[in-house]
């Protein structure tokens, strides 16, 4: 009796012992991104009419320049642009510069229609004329800078 005392001991002291490895605990890790809308105005070098020969009722004259808009996908843009640093109330102009300025007026056409975005660079051509109307002006770099705005 004293044997099967033992035994039973021992078998007890078994079943309480602790096993021999490691507790494990788990947890979860919430993950997210916030996509939010941007753009960005990729600009040509510019928009070059070249060189023409302008006389009294010349030649008039057509260039294109072609802006890169680049917004989140979905995201409605509108581009626009001011009247120049030349403009004489809403008429563009060019301008020989200098102390007294010669001007030779152009039109800008441009995009003016609301864009959804790709996600992709989307081109947007701007044209520039210049009437074939244009009275005769002196030899010379006629130039305007316009401010291009791009709204989204």
């Amino acid at each position: 009796m004293k044997k099967l005392s033992i035994v039973a001991a021992a078998a007890v002291l078994a079943a309480t012992a602790a096993p021999a490895y490691a507790d494990t605990q788990t947890g979860d890790l919430n993950v997210s991104l916030n996509v939010v809308k941007g753009c960005s105005l990729d600009m040509p070098a510019g928009l070059d009419f070249g060189a023409k020969t302008i006389v009294g009722g010349g030649t008039g004259a057509t260039a294109n320049a072609t802006v890169n808009v680049t917004c989140t996908t979905g995201t409605s843009y509108t581009l626009s642009a001011n009247n120049g640093l030349n403009a004489s109330g809403t008429q563009r102009r060019l301008s020989s510069g200098g102390g007294t300025p010669v001007f030779v007026n152009y039109s800008l056409t441009f995009p003016t229609a609301t864009q959804t975005a790709t996600g992709n660079p989307q081109g947007q051509t701007f044209t520039g004329d210049i009437a074939p109307t244009v009275s005769a002006v002196p030899v010379g770099i006629y130039t305007d800078k316009v401010t291009v705005t791009l709204t989204f």
